[in-house]
């Protein structure tokens, strides 16, 4: 008789099938599915599904089912468990038409945008007379990157004071209002924080610019998507507690 189903063991009259292993190697991280695949992966697979069945086997023989632990931990798993199904049923329905996610863009194109940004490098000391004996050598001809190197007790002295790209919010409030009004290859006077006294230099500004609809088309249905979900679980939350008696102690 043809082998249809795959089976590729019996154990106690319970098939191992093909696609039941197939299953199991799905739930495995993609670089490791790889080797599961292979003949000597799948035998592998094979024998660790024996041994598991095997072992619940033995496990019933010996009444751990019945032990609390094993009832408290089995009720645990079935919440678990009809929670995720129940979740998948009542979102299952739900979708987001192109009409809905334009609507939604419009009125909220701030979220969708290029925010403003700078780049710039930085020297951190101690002090205020040191920072200001360090700009005047910069203006006397020493780079901005070297005196960091020379000077600066930040980390990102190794790259000559560079802090790379940033916007507003990423840095301390004195830091990030100098850089943005700072004009682009201008080294700024002392400027003091929680940290220290720094000088600053930008190499690079970008202004806030808006997304098409079409660059963040996807990115929009998922927020929208999400807000539907949420709306529905709070609908099915509040029928369920209406219906149910809930005590919280």
């Amino acid at each position: 008789m043809e082998n249809t189903k795959n089976v590729l063991a019996i154990v106690d009259g319970k098939e191992v099938t093909k696609e039941s292993l197939n299953a199991i190697i799905e739930k495995y991280p993609p670089n490791q599915r790889m080797y599961f695949e292979t003949e000597q992966g799948m035998k592998q697979l094979l024998e660790q599904k024996i041994a598991f069945m095997l072992l619940e086997k033995k496990g019933f023989e010996m009444g751990i089912d019945k032990t609390e632990s094993y009832k408290q931990e089995m009720e645990n798993i079935v919440e678990q468990l009809m929670t995720k199904y129940v979740m998948e049923s009542i979102f299952a329905g739900i979708e987001v038409s192109d009409d809905e996610a334009l609507a939604f863009y419009n009125d909220n194109k701030n979220k969708f945008a290029d925010d403003e940004s700078v780049s710039a490098k930085h020297i951190l000391v101690s002090s205020e007379d040191e920072a200001n004996k360090i700009k005047e050598e910069i203006d006397g001809g020493l780079s901005f990157e070297d005196a960091a190197k020379k000077y600066s007790s930040c980390p990102s002295s190794a790259e000559g004071g560079d802090l790379g790209k940033f916007g507003r919010g990423m840095m301390v409030k004195e830091f990030e209002d100098s850089a943005f009004e700072l004009p682009l290859d201008k080294v700024s006077d002392a400027v003091k924080t929680q940290f220290g006294y720094h000088l600053i230099k930008v190499y690079d500004k970008s202004e806030a610019k808006a997304k098409s609809f079409d660059e963040v088309k996807d990115d929009v249905i998922r927020e929208v998507k999400t807000m539907k979900y949420e709306k529905k679980y709070q609908e099915v939350m509040n029928e369920l507690r209406a219906s149910h008696k809930v005590e919280i102690l």
